[in-house]
């Protein structure tokens, strides 16, 4: 039986209520010794030889408070990336619990979910998923409002549920006898039953109040009956109840005592235990202290109310302190502690380390909202940016980019350049206006981190930043940055300074990608499909299932331009349904739009079109401008292929005509082209093929569509009667299609490239048939 128990001082802390059931499973306590902690941790896991026991380990530990060592590369990689953490703590708890529940059924009781927070209910519902086949139960219990906070529990997402009605009347009436007594007379009974409503605890209130001699003559409500009853109490008995409400639902001896200034308690505490006000949880999370509880919730709240707002203060701010030294890990609750106490700068600290949790927990909405707490305690310049990086990077991945580029920008401003922080919000800055097409800003901020030198310690992130601008300048046509980025990453690598602190493989994972996307925008699909695949290796080295995913995207998209349809296919179907479970939208949509040319150049027109309109609208609701690009695009081929030339004029123009500074559209104006010469207007389509192939060689190379363009300026002449210029044309984009397939160095692969791809067996088709099979 595993117990994890919300509280209102903590509400919403990312992984709160987890964290608490895993550390009783544990044998947990705040305040032991971090080597103990860490101790009681491996114990657990080592029941269970078959998982990674050091790996597991390491990131539960991060879970319940007992960090191990960061020698690891995996976990030095995750500190170092916040939604890699949250990656990396969503695996291991899923193996650790799915070990669990094949030695034994487990029951997870969740109390207070009104309290709880969206990380510990999204890992959880993810493990039930998983784990449909052994023997997992989750009770969850919470107020009415629960449903409110977190709406997907009424969508019925997470099992069953119980909505518990209000007492009956007869229930209600069989209560008050069975305390009263039958001699209780049906007027007095009556009354209290009608006051309550079927509140059980007003009415258990009332009958305490009626047995205590106060007779029918009580407070209207049910607040104002429990402080009646608190006003009751002897003076030093109240003193230290209302000094217990600071804490929240649960409050220690030790603690409640530190608010008076030392007095002694015990006492105090046995006479409330006695009269049902609080009740003993026997040893709780603390070290060396017994955990008491209010009764209820309302009885907390009713003597929380009775303090002054002077008497609120000052207990908040002792309270924080205490907490803090008592080993408390709950940043949220100090947060909550530090602002209620007038104590902003450790509250704009704790609200930093909890917006970093809620990020971890990719609850972004949280991570957003607590950095905002964090900075209205205007704290100082660091803290100030390290909270706008934390919004910035939560903005990007939820795609509200102009939000994410402001964020980042006001982060940069904020903190120390040349330092780590300043380089990973230069790259949030960077991944925000890429998107939205502000490549000349991309170039600036490039220009930027290239001119900063490093400060100690910051090597490693300044590499990935540049190697993050050249991948994202690679497509931008602006060959020469990216080499100039590119040859400073290689640079710092041979010289050692970014591989320090076990970095080395985040940083050649980042090289290997943006030499990959500098292979395929000079035209060597070859060289990209190799380069990827290293990548793919090194960030799977550093445990990064996220960027491993996109990576896998960018190699099925890459598998298709070279022709092997069937592993394209494959890879793709398997990156949308990993992407989806991770919550990587975008990446799924951009592997969907690719999936949707594959099945299209394999001759299933209907299924292509189907899928590729899913990804438009997911590109749309996303509000990625260039992805919409790309699946417009592809939806103009797939017309193309279908012979549908008005529809593919159609949505060429559409994708021409949006607001994005993608190259793609290039491509798309040659799709235009080819649309214009099915309908038979082939001036027109002359001058649009011109067009996009004068694009193309000021570019200096594409992402995707140099042999199209190549092919359609070729057939454009043709349609216009000029053969003369056609076979030059042609000629010309033979002999670059050659070239380029002498870079694929598998022979197979360099087969498919120039005979599966439709554009390209059409190049050498026409080329045989108007200049002859030579290469000029």
């Amino acid at each position: 039986m595993w117990f994890g128990q919300g509280d209102p001082m903590s509400s919403g802390s990312a992984f709160g209520l987890l964290s608490r059931a895993l550390r009783g499973v544990m044998g947990i306590v705040d305040g032991e010794p971090l080597e103990e902690r860490r101790r009681k941790v491996r114990a657990r896991v080592e029941r269970h030889p078959e998982l990674d026991v050091g790996r597991v380990s390491a990131f539960l530990g991060e879970l319940v408070g007992a960090p191990f060592p960061d020698d690891d590369i995996q976990v030095g990689a995750a500190r170092r990336n916040r939604l890699l953490m949250g990656d990396q703590l969503r695996l291991s708890w899923e193996e650790f619990i799915r070990a669990e529940c094949a030695k034994q059924p487990v029951v997870l009781i969740l109390e207070d979910l009104q309290w709880g927070d969206l990380p510990t209910l999204t890992m959880v519902e993810a493990a039930l998923r998983s784990l449909k086949d052994l023997p997992f139960l989750v009770l969850g219990l919470g107020r009415p409002e629960v449903h409110e906070i977190f709406p997907a529990l009424a969508k019925g997402r997470f099992g069953n549920q119980l909505m518990l009605p209000p007492l009956t009347r007869r229930a209600s009436e069989r209560l008050v006898r069975a305390a009263l007594g039958d001699e209780v007379g049906a007027e007095l009974v009556a009354t209290l039953v009608d006051r309550a409503d079927g509140n059980p605890f007003y009415l258990e209130e009332q009958v305490r109040a009626v047995a205590a001699g106060h007779g029918a003559d009580l407070p209207e409500t049910v607040l104002a009956m429990v402080q009646a009853r608190i006003e009751a109490l002897d003076a030093d008995a109240r003193r230290v109840l209302r000094a217990a409400s600071v804490f929240g639902q649960a409050f220690w001896p030790s603690g409640v005592s530190a608010l008076l200034g030392g007095a002694g308690v015990t006492r105090w505490l046995s006479e409330l235990e006695k009269r049902e006000v609080i009740h003993r949880r026997g040893p709780g999370r603390l070290r060396g202290e017994v955990e008491y509880r209010f009764r209820h919730a309302l009885v907390r709240e009713a003597a929380y109310g009775m303090l002054t707002e002077a008497d609120r203060r000052l207990g908040h701010a002792l309270a924080g302190d205490w907490l803090e030294g008592a080993g408390e890990p709950d940043a949220m609750a100090l947060a909550e502690h530090f602002e209620r106490g007038a104590v902003p700068a450790r509250a704009a600290a704790a609200y930093l380390r909890a917006a970093q949790h809620a990020l971890e927990g990719n609850d972004l909405g949280a991570a957003i909202a607590r950095a905002e707490r964090g900075l209205a305690c205007a704290p100082e310049p660091a803290v100030v940016g390290a909270l706008r990086l934390v919004q910035a990077e939560a903005h990007v991945w939820r795609g509200d980019l102009a939000l994410a580029e402001e964020r980042g920008t006001a982060a940069v401003e904020h903190l120390t350049p040349g330092s780590a922080p300043w380089f990973t919000a230069v790259a949030q800055v960077v991944a925000a206006a890429s998107k939205l097409g502000g490549f000349d800003r991309v170039e600036r901020w490039m220009g930027a981190a290239i001119g900063a030198p490093a400060l100690s310690g910051a090597e490693s992130a300044r590499s990935t930043c540049l190697c993050a601008g050249a991948s994202t300048l690679a497509f931008a046509g602006r060959p020469a940055v990216v080499d100039a980025l590119i040859a400073e990453v290689e640079r710092a690598l041979s010289d050692g300074a970014a591989t320090g602190a076990g970095t080395g493989a985040e940083v050649v994972a980042g090289l290997h990608q943006a030499r990959a996307f500098r292979a395929m925008s000079g035209g060597d699909p070859g060289a990209c499909a190799t380069g990827l695949e290293a990548a793919l290796a090194a960030f799977e080295q550093v445990g990064d299932r996220r960027n491993a995913c996109i990576t896998r995207a960018n190699l099925g998209y890459c598998y298709g331009e070279l022709g092997d349809f069937g592993g394209a296919e494959a890879a793709l179907r398997s990156v949308m349904e990993a992407a989806e479970r991770m919550g990587l939208h975008e990446v799924a949509a951009a592997a969907q739009a690719s999936l949707g040319q594959v099945l299209a150049y394999v001759g299933r027109l209907a299924e292509a079109r189907a899928v590729e309109e899913a990804a438009l609208a997911s590109s749309q609701r996303l509000g990625d401008p260039r992805a919409e690009v790309v699946s417009r695009s592809y939806l103009a081929k797939i017309a193309l292929l279908a012979g549908d030339f008005t529809g593919a004029e159609r949505e060429a123009r559409h994708a021409e005509a949006l607001e994005s500074a993608s190259p793609f559209r290039v491509a798309a104006t040659a799709i235009r082209a080819r649309a214009l010469i099915g309908l038979g207007r082939a001036a027109e389509a002359l001058a649009a093929a011109g067009e996009a192939l004068a694009a193309l060689e000021s570019l200096g190379g594409l992402e995707e569509g140099e042999s199209m363009i190549r092919l359609v300026h070729a057939e454009a002449f043709s349609a216009v009667g000029d053969a003369a210029r056609a076979a030059v044309a042609i000629s010309s984009a033979r002999d670059r299609l050659l070239g380029r397939a002498e870079s694929v160095r598998d022979p197979e692969w360099r087969r498919r490239f120039l005979s599966h791809v439709p554009d390209n067996a059409r190049t050498l088709e026409l080329a045989a048939q108007w200049v002859g099979t030579g290469r000029n």
